[in-house]
């Protein structure tokens, strides 16, 4: 509706304005005619076409569409929506009016819609023609231009902050040579990258500094410098072929194009896996600040699980399924340029939780015959305990699989250290079993002048862990944990059972990093306080009872 003001009384001219504020509905942008303003031209400039005038006329009330009077405002409408989130992982948010809602798998974005995408989240958005735009953890970007009725077809994203990885459809060579090709371009603060048919990334930093990288095809880069303003000036560009990359600094000054960092080396991944966290590991890159690494599946590599940027040339992973995943890694150099990409397939095994030690203690010397006890894990069916004479478990002198219960009691032990690591295993519905990850190896030497070692009323849990981490811990009565008795703060890797009163116990563990990721919530792990014998003596222990 087209509102005008007209001579009044006061009272009216007061209700005539208040009316004048318009608020904008879904598909539409409130506009405010300004002098020149026609509806052929609203339509032409919000929608690529002049073909939806009558519909602004009609939608609006519009009386005279050749007099529109500057200061009303308009509700236009906008292009229909053909951009779809295809995949979303974590805290994707729609942003808008100062609103948010979360983003849903299948939705449709229209244009100007803002999407952020939160720490260690993840989306994809397809475009009609197959284009897809993939948003890393910690982005912001705007749906700017998405024109795909008209020829040519114009889509332009906004880039506020965070980093997009985009693959371009080529496009079929136009038969008539005066037909212009379509517009796929990103923008940020200092710089416009467009593109025809590629695959390349653009990062924009706290600092407004923009970097972009091209894997496939090329794309050419322009400043921003001044965006908005009228010039006559023509603005510096730079093609950036394949393999090479652009840092943009914030005024819009290009940088010299340089060779992408080379992928790193995954066929020398190494892999530590726990209840808490999977650990990969790879050589580091010289030159690299960082890298980017996701995590996806292993059919679907879009459908990325994890998404994480870090310092080191290692990552942790936590709230995995047993299964295979597809890792991706990407070198960072000091302007933020995404490296080349490195592709590998991991393994993942988390489950169930892996026992924790508590006998013979961390180092402890035992004689040549001795009980080997750890802590039952809830669910679990056997368990699977090694013994070696070297941390790589080479050289095996007890593998007592099929355990029935977390212990086992070793025999005739030749002096010196020796290493031990214990598993469990689950059973399905069938009865098949799936072994879960190892304890890492914990230590303890081996005296024969010692005889067997007693067993304590009040048994220390302990397990070996990376360093950086922190517990939480808590004890129950119940293995459903609703009467906790206790409560710990862990800094180490053991908990203490002083105090408790005699009965059976469980115990929960999760683990958290440094970078306040969180891991598993663990399985509950079994264990058990005796009363002391009133003989005088300590009544021996439930792994401690003649065999």
């Amino acid at each position: 509706m087209i509102l005008t003001l007209k001579k009044a009384p006061v009272l009216g001219l007061t209700m005539l304005m208040a009316a004048s504020i318009a608020t904008a509905e879904p598909g539409y942008k409130l506009h405010t005619v300004t002098p020149g303003d026609t509806l052929e031209g609203l339509a032409k400039q919000y929608t690529g076409t002049i073909d939806s005038w009558r519909e602004i006329q009609r939608h609006n009330n519009v009386k005279n569409p050749r007099r529109l009077e500057p200061g009303s405002q308009l509700l236009v409408p906008l292009p229909s929506p053909t951009v779809t989130a295809i995949y979303v992982e974590g805290d994707v948010q729609l942003l808008a009016e100062g609103q948010t809602q979360p983003l849903e798998i299948g939705k449709k974005l229209q244009e100007e819609a803002k999407v952020s995408v939160g720490k260690n989240s993840y989306l994809s958005l397809q475009f009609a023609d197959g284009s897809v735009v993939r948003v890393m953890s910690d982005s912001v970007v705007r749906l700017a231009q998405v024109r795909e009725q008209v020829k040519p077809a114009v889509r332009k994203l906004q880039l506020e902050n965070g980093t997009l990885d985009i693959s371009v459809t080529p496009q079929k060579q136009p038969s008539n040579r005066k037909s212009r090709p379509n517009t796929f371009e990103v923008i940020t603060p200092g710089a416009v990258a467009a593109v025809r048919g590629t695959r390349f990334d653009v990062v924009v930093d706290d600092d407004r500094k923009t970097s972009s990288g091209v894997t496939e095809g090329v794309i050419g880069v322009s400043s921003n410098a001044n965006a908005g303003t009228k010039t006559s000036r023509k603005k510096p560009s730079v093609t950036v072929n394949a393999g090479y990359g652009i840092p943009v600094a914030a005024d819009g000054q290009l940088g010299e194009t340089r060779a992408l960092l080379p992928p790193a080396a995954l066929d020398r991944l190494q892999s530590r896996q726990s209840a808490d966290f999977v650990v990969l590991e790879w050589p580091a890159l010289a030159d690299a600040q960082g890298y980017l690494v996701s995590l996806a599946e292993n059919v679907n590599p879009d459908h990325v699980l994890r998404n994480i940027e870090t310092t080191a040339p290692r990552v942790r992973f936590s709230g995995l399924a047993n299964g295979t995943y597809l890792l991706n890694v990407r070198a960072i150099d000091r302007d933020n340029i995404l490296g080349m990409q490195a592709r590998q397939s991991v393994d993942m095994k988390m489950a169930p939780a892996h026992p924790l030690y508590i006998q013979p203690a961390l180092g402890q010397k035992v004689g040549s015959h001795t009980e080997l006890v750890c802590t039952p894990v809830a669910g679990a069916a056997e368990y699977h305990l090694q013994v070696s004479t070297d941390a790589d478990f080479n050289t095996m002198v007890a593998d007592a699989d099929g355990l029935s219960d977390c212990r086992h009691f070793a025999e005739q032990l030749q002096p010196g250290q020796h290493y031990w690591r214990v598993a469990a295993k689950s059973a399905d519905a069938e009865g098949n079993l799936t072994e879960g990850p190892y304890s890492a190896p914990a230590t303890f030497e081996v005296d024969a002048a010692l005889d067997m070692t007693e067993a304590e009323q009040y048994p220390t849990l302990f397990w070996i862990n990376d360093s950086g981490l922190r517990y939480t811990a808590r004890i129950s009565k119940d293995e459903d944990f609703s009467t906790i008795v206790r409560e710990l703060d862990v800094s180490g890797n053991s908990v203490s059972t002083e105090g408790l009163e005699p009965g059976s116990y469980f115990l929960r563990l999760q683990a958290t990093d440094e970078s306040e990721q969180a891991g598993n919530v663990t399985l509950p792990r079994q264990f058990e306080i005796h009363a002391v014998d009133t003989g005088g003596g300590v009544d021996r222990t439930w792994f401690d009872k003649a065999k």
